[in-house]
């Protein structure tokens, strides 16, 4: 349509301030917030909390190469390779 009218996705019960999504599977949904990280299965109905890297996530990424990043506030980058259950920092 046009994304004229736009509604809630679920209970995710915050504000997100970053989304991404899993190309390989579209209904996969990471959403950054002031709660923390959550992550979704299915499309955005239901919402369950992650494992974050940081206190303040403020960007996710997805990569082709099923690959889950986020950096933090003072820009610090992590990555996941198991859609968020464990993070390491990357060395920049």
């Amino acid at each position: 349509d046009c994304f004229c009218l736009w509604t809630d996705a679920g209970k995710l019960g915050t504000e997100a301030h970053a989304l991404t999504y899993d190309p390989g599977h579209p209904d996969h949904i990471y959403a950054a917030t002031d709660k923390g990280l959550f992550r979704s299965q299915d499309g955005g109905e239901t919402w369950t909390q992650m494992t974050s890297p940081s206190s303040e996530v403020v960007a996710l990424a997805f990569a082709p190469s099923n690959i889950l990043y986020a950096t933090d506030g003072k820009g610090t980058l992590f990555r996941s390779a198991d859609d968020g259950s464990t993070w390491i920092a990357v060395d920049v």
